[in-house]
């Protein structure tokens, strides 16, 4: 599931750089198939980086 939603998110990405449009627009398809990979999760984290760019401990070692 994991894997599932790791691709998802790489595919997002490489599809939004490649056909890259000024108003920041992904494909539909994308985003969708990225939501039904993350429907069945129990909870999603979200961490900001601080101001000078360093990563939070906890997830320094996911990277």
């Amino acid at each position: 599931m994991d894997q599932k939603i790791i691709n998802s998110l790489i595919l997002t990405q490489s599809n939004t750089l490649t056909n890259f449009k000024l108003n920041g627009e992904i494909k539909f398809i994308n985003l969708i198939q990225l939501l039904e990979n993350c429907k069945n999760l129990r909870s999603i984290h979200i961490y900001k980086l601080n101001k000078y760019g360093d990563i939070p401990k906890d997830i320094n070692g996911l990277i």
